[in-house]
């Protein structure tokens, strides 16, 4: 029976951490998609 409980709670653990990395990474990608559509959609000064 302890075995099942300290299973679970592991479980619920790495659940935790997975989703939380999760939203870090994608935290991250949206601000570099943003800062590369704000680059593309400056226009560039012409020579």
């Amino acid at each position: 029976m302890e075995s099942v409980i300290v299973a679970c709670i592991t479980g619920v653990v790495t659940l935790v951490g997975v989703i939380l990395s999760n939203s870090k990474s994608r935290a991250v990608m949206e601000v570099k998609l943003d800062a590369l559509t704000a680059k593309v959609e400056k226009p560039e000064a012409g020579p």
